[in-house]
């Protein structure tokens, strides 16, 4: 009998068990990033930050304007903001990864766009140069 919590063993079963689970946790969570990019870019959710800072605004003298008012406002603006960061850069790095795959498979096809591309890049590395 294979004692399977020593050495290699244990961690290749337990592995290659987890691997199809945690994919499908992977999907899920990029799926759902792309939702709330999308979302939090949209009118609506501007529209409801709007509104609800109006709402926390209103209520400042009912609250006699207190440290547990602004701690509110604070606190909430800043889990938004750093949830939201991660999200954008999530999402810029998508979309830069697909330009770049898109730019390269039209380089292939086309050296005159190559060659372009190229005197770009050297203009632009020129530019930071100076």
């Amino acid at each position: 009998m294979i004692n399977l919590f020593k050495g290699k063993l244990f961690f290749t079963v337990c592995s290659d068990r987890l691997k199809p689970f945690l994919k499908a946790k992977k999907r899920s969570l990029k799926s759902k990033i792309i939702k709330l990019s999308k979302l939090g870019g949209s009118l609506g959710a501007f529209t409801v930050s709007l509104g609800i800072v109006i709402i926390w605004a209103l209520c400042g003298p009912f609250f006699n304007y207190s440290d547990t008012w602004q701690l509110m406002i604070n606190t909430g603006t800043t889990i938004i903001t750093f949830l939201m960061a991660f999200s954008i850069q999530f999402s810029q790095n998508r979309d830069t990864k697909q330009i770049t795959m898109i730019l390269k498979s039209l380089m292939k096809q086309n050296e005159d766009l190559r060659d372009q591309l190229a005197a770009i890049e050297k203009e632009m590395d020129e530019d930071e140069d100076d």
